[in-house]
């Protein structure tokens, strides 16, 4: 099993989350923080419900103060449920959000054609 000391587990998820914070539009929230990934992720599943309890799951957890801690701990709670692939296509399905976060030349703003 894998554990948090894994480090094959630290690359992945540093380079996830690399992926993740590149191309990002600056945006700055009401109460003047930086918009991250966990804010795309929470528009993104908010009307979801089958993904959502990831959401709920980390908004619990009230050790965790910024959207950079937030973002982590989705994306653990994500591999951890296996549910991390689904939750990314489901992400960059809705393209209304995704264009609005992302810059155009992302390639979360690719369309792909198989």
């Amino acid at each position: 099993p894998i554990t948090d000391d894994s480090q094959v587990l630290q690359r992945l998820c540093a380079k996830l989350e690399l992926l993740l914070r590149s191309g990002l539009k600056p945006k700055v929230g009401i109460l003047g923080r930086k918009k991250d990934y966990w804010d795309y992720y929470c528009d993104c599943l908010s009307s979801n419900k089958s993904l959502n309890d990831g959401i709920k799951f980390v908004k619990s957890l009230n050790e965790l103060k910024t959207s950079l801690g937030r973002g982590r701990a989705f994306i653990r709670f994500a591999l951890v449920h296996q549910r991390l692939a689904d939750t990314i296509q489901q992400c960059t399905l809705n393209s209304k959000v995704t264009r609005s976060t992302f810059h155009t030349f992302h390639w979360w703003n690719l369309k792909f054609e198989i």
